[in-house]
């Protein structure tokens, strides 16, 4: 790692770590932290996975039916069994 910046660059903080890096060699986030800026090395892209929408689930229920009555009668005697 160079510890000079070249000729007309200067040196700026980075957000991430806090160390002093030259202004040539640092880069800006994107996504949720979208401007901050860190070295090269600290940089990491966001994650494809972050993206992605779900589909809308539909769950209704397709075939509804209403639950028989039940037909048991109210006192159970000898002769019903």
């Amino acid at each position: 790692m160079k510890t000079n910046p070249k000729a007309g660059d200067h040196w700026v903080i980075s957000d991430i770590s806090g160390f002093k890096y030259p202004a040539s060699e640092m880069m800006k986030l994107t996504g949720d932290q979208a401007g901050l800026l860190v070295h090269r090395s600290e940089w990491n892209p966001a994650h494809p996975q972050l993206k992605i929408r779900p589909r809308k689930d539909d769950q209704t229920v397709k075939n509804v039916r209403l639950r028989p009555v039940d037909l048991f009668p109210d006192q159970i005697t000898q002769d019903d069994l």
